[in-house]
């Protein structure tokens, strides 16, 4: 009940008793009318003044409660408002606000749990492929392999490929983690991004020929964007060298350029298999394979995910589309120079 209500039903009785008793003590009941009305009126202005002021207090402890934990600065400056009114239903509206807050974070805190321990999980797996692979081809080794000079050679070899993956694996979680926490600033410059896709595709030049697959390079006019160079090499790095790894045999992966108004688009295209429309909202997060049987020799799980984290960086976007058996086509937009 609000307090105002519950005042004038207080005062209303009291003045009902005053009236009843002064009419019989002084038979007057014009006297007796103006004695209750005074004090209805004096006992209404008293309740209400002790009844709010009791309710300050009380609400305002809760206030100071609230307002010491960290919540959100337009509640807190709420919560610090002079109280209204109805402080019973401010305060209500006000806890209940706070509490909506408070369940959104909870709710914000399992699921950044849940990725860790998914991201943990999947971490440890692929950890654990090539350290088992080594610490195989070492014990191996020293319970007689080295007596085979062409085993010895073989198996020194398959760990050394191992170690390889491994410190891949270690170096792009650290980028990873740099990138999340905002410790691997932007160096921005003006630069030519087709020169840059032409270094790039000329260092995987041997990886396309195992393959047979052709780099298309579709214009080879200057196009100047204004970037992160080394990391814009790292992105154009990943999805090449992804064209390669899923294209077909004797394909072709074509790269294209396309003028928007402030913004270069680049289309990096291969026709492998594709991947079903399914999955493609997954393909950026990190250890996400489509193939669950894929091994770890595909690489670290996490090469789109560091793409998407330095375009994120630079405030572009990147976006895929596919199709089986028609390829794929990754595409990704720079500020222009």
């Amino acid at each position: 009940m609000k307090p105002r209500i519950l005042s004038l039903l207080v005062s209303l009785g009291i003045a009902f008793l005053l009236f009843i008793v002064s009419f019989i003590l002084l038979h007057d009941l014009k006297n007796a009318a103006i004695i209750s009305c005074i004090a209805f009126a004096l006992c209404f202005v008293l309740f209400i003044l002790a009844m709010e002021i009791y309710i300050a207090r009380r609400i305002s402890l809760v206030y100071k409660l609230i307002s010491n934990l960290k919540i959100d600065k337009d509640l807190k400056e709420a919560l610090e408002n002079k109280i209204s009114d109805d402080p019973l239903n401010q305060i209500e509206k006000e806890v209940s606000q706070w509490a909506q807050l408070k369940a959104l974070e909870i709710e914000t805190l399992k699921k950044i749990s849940d990725y860790r321990k998914e991201f943990l999980g999947n971490l440890s797996h692929e950890l654990k492929t090539p350290l088992f692979n080594i610490q195989g081809y070492v014990q191996s080794l020293i319970h007689g392999g080295m007596d085979d000079k062409a085993i010895a050679n073989s198996f020194l070899l398959k760990a050394e490929k191992n170690i390889d993956r491994l410190c891949s694996l270690i170096a792009d979680v650290d980028v990873m983690s740099k990138l999340d926490t905002g410790q691997m600033p932007l160096n921005t410059s003006t630069f030519d991004v087709v020169a840059l896709v032409k270094e790039i595709a000329f260092t995987l030049d041997e990886n396309a020929k195992a393959k047979s697959i052709k780099f298309e390079l579709i214009s080879n006019e200057k196009k100047m964007v204004m970037a992160d160079k080394e990391k814009i090499a790292q992105v154009l790095t990943n999805l090449l060298d992804n064209s390669l790894k899923y294209g077909k045999q004797n394909g072709t992966t074509s790269i294209k350029f396309f003028d928007m108004d402030k913004q270069l688009l680049i289309e990096v295209t291969d026709d492998g298999e594709g991947i079903d429309e399914v999955h493609l909202p997954r393909l950026f997060e990190r250890f996400f394979r489509v193939d669950k049987s894929r091994k770890s020799k595909d690489g670290s799980g996490i090469g789109l995910a560091i793409v998407k984290h330095i375009l994120n960086a630079h405030k572009q976007t990147i976006n895929v589309r596919s199709a089986r058996h028609l390829g794929t086509t990754f595409a990704f937009t720079l500020q222009k120079g």
